[in-house]
Parts: C-alpha cells; structure tokens; sequence
C-alpha cells in the first residue's frame, strides 16, 4: 500500500460546513496530514478495531479506510471532523 496516495482519489462529495457546536462561529473546510518517514497523507479512518503487526504497526491491508474531512473554527479553533460514507470503496487489495 503507497501511503503517501490518498486512500480514496475521488473527492468526497460536498459536506456543508457547519456552525461551531462550541461559539456559533464559522467553521473552514480542511484536512488533518499525517507525516511519514517517506512523506505524508491526508488522514484516514480505519473500520473495526487495530491490529497489530510484529513490530507494533497497525495492519489495515485488509480494512476499509475512508479519508477524513475536518472542519475548523475559525474564531476558536474548535476542529470537528467527519467521513463521508459515500465514497467509501472496498477494502484495498
């Protein structure tokens, strides 16, 4: 699996931002990146409960992953994140 491809390369389909459950204020559209030794990612949700591998890493071979869409405050910076079940694809091969 090439972790520095997003899981899904379709865009999710439009989620409306919402308003700030903590001040009421405007939220933004964004993502959350996670670094790696050989670059980064957008971050993913992973169904199910981790499994681990030999030397501590998380197996997801065979887990449906989904990229995941979060949404910050811009006046508090509360974040609030969502998946879009939508365009979910099968597990990776």
């Amino acid at each position: 699996m090439d972790l520095t491809k997003p899981v899904n390369p379709t865009p999710p389909a439009a989620i409306q931002a919402p308003a700030c459950c903590k001040c009421g204020g405007q939220m933004e559209e964004g993502f959350v990146l996670d670094t790696y030794y050989d670059g980064a990612r957008i971050s993913s949700w992973v169904a199910g409960k981790p499994e681990f591998g030999f030397f501590g890493s998380v197996k997801v071979a065979d887990k449906q992953q989904t990229e995941v869409l979060t949404f910050a405050c811009i006046g508090c910076g509360y974040l609030e994140s969502y998946i879009n079940r939508t365009q979910q694809g099968p597990p990776p091969a």
